[in-house]
């Protein structure tokens, strides 16, 4: 429905209520009401009745909504209708008729102080409705003290002409409160005689009920207002416009104080989540580090102790280990045969975690012998050399005479 249609002011409300208010010859009052939405050009109409209500029935039904969070009561766009509403049209009309003229035009002997009047122009005349204030201002403070908001005031029939298009169209628009008729594209006539029964209004693809009609009309009218009606000028409707106002900044900005909010609140937590990720990551991979530093610095250690261990042996002396191997070779019987040499032994057996630690003073032999007389002329050999102390049979075995014994002698070297 009325695609066109769009929503001059961001911050005006995209939701309003248009309330009609049939006022009685008693001067007493009832309501009916449609909402509707505006959401970027699209009107949709939200809730609405066609039956008459009193104020506490009105507050039940458009009130505020308590389960939102800083909800209010939305605004309403009043429209009075019924037997205290007058409605006259003007022929006579000049530059000069203001107000106060044109107010005796439709009610002589009336004092503008005691009375609202609104008129619609038209090209060829203008059409005026007048009300008491005190009925509109009895109203108002009702809907006051409910905790309503009234953004506009409107007077009669002329609400229906913010959608003049549709109008000319149909020719007339039949109301409760009477019809409005046009001829060659301008009102042709405004009746206030009451319809009990009529049929409804179709825009578009949708139908406006009958008896929601002004009140669909008023709302409406504030989305999409006629510049031809002129305000009705309340002092009491104007500071709530701006209360209104100042409600939707307040809440403009609390939406976008908790939008903000969010937003830092959601990017702390991806940066918090990301460099606890990556502090992580960099704790791994320092430790990691630290391990293979730490693993590097003992091996380092071991390497210089090893090489420590050989310089002080002389194993790693290619000299010493040649002369050893030399002289004990050169003075070896023919008869014994040498099954294991181990220049500068381990001292004992190592268990898995020990340190290593070698005897560099002694050398182990062990090998066969035919007889033992045979081994004891090459140890006394071995005794001679200066550079051995003392050479000693650790062990010798023989088992039958016809096989050779197996010995282990242990040289002990000099200085």
């Amino acid at each position: 429905m009325f695609q066109k249609l769009r929503h001059i002011n961001l911050l005006q409300p995209r939701v309003i209520t248009g309330v009609e208010v049939l006022v009685d010859s008693q001067s007493k009052h009832s309501f009916r009401y449609t909402r509707i939405k505006n959401y970027y050009g699209n009107i949709t109409i939200k809730k609405a009745t066609e039956n008459s209500l009193d104020i506490d029935g009105l507050a039940n039904e458009v009130g505020k909504n308590k389960t939102i969070p800083f909800s209010s009561n939305p605004p309403l766009s009043l429209v009075f209708t019924g037997k205290q509403v007058v409605i006259k049209e003007i022929k006579d009309y000049g530059d000069e008729d203001d107000n106060s003229r044109l107010l005796q035009k439709t009610l002589p002997g009336a004092r503008l102080s005691d009375f609202y009047l609104q008129t619609f122009d038209s090209e060829q005349k203008v059409f005026t409705a007048v009300i008491k204030k005190s009925i509109v201002d009895d109203v108002l403070q009702e809907l006051k003290e409910k905790g309503f908001y009234v953004q506009e005031v409107l007077l009669g029939p002329f609400a229906v002409l913010s959608f003049k298009e549709q109008i000319v169209k149909n020719k007339e628009i039949q109301l409760p409160t009477g019809k409005v008729s046009y001829q060659d594209a301008e009102i042709s006539n405004i009746s206030t005689d009451a319809i009990d029964m009529g049929e409804n209004f179709q825009i578009g693809d949708d139908a406006i009920p009958f008896k929601s009609m002004l009140s669909f009309a008023t709302a409406f009218n504030y989305f999409n207002p006629n510049l031809d009606i002129t305000e009705c000028s309340i002092d009491l409707v104007k500071k709530e416009r701006g209360e209104i106002k100042f409600g939707v900044y307040q809440i403009a900005l609390l939406r976008l104080f908790l939008v903000l909010v969010l937003f830092i609140g959601m990017t702390n937590f991806f940066l918090g989540k990301n460099y606890s990720v990556a502090y992580d990551s960099l704790q791994g991979s320092t430790a990691e580090q630290q391990n293979t530093y730490s693993l590097f610095q003992l091996r380092q250690q071991e390497l210089v102790n090893r090489i420590n261990l050989l310089s002080n042996t002389g194993v790693s002396s290619r000299g010493g280990l040649s002369f050893y191997a030399d002289r004990i070779g050169s003075l070896i019987p023919q008869s014994i045969q040498l099954l294991e040499f181990k220049i500068v032994p381990i001292k004992k057996k190592v268990k898995k975690g020990e340190r290593v630690e070698l005897d560099p003073s002694k050398m182990r032999i062990k090998g066969v012998a035919p007889i033992s007389m045979d081994l004891n002329e090459w140890v006394l050999k071995l005794d001679n050399e200066d550079w051995i102390g003392e050479t000693v049979i650790i062990n010798y075995s023989q088992t039958d005479r016809e096989y050779p014994g197996i010995f282990d002698l242990e040289i002990k070297l000099n200085g």
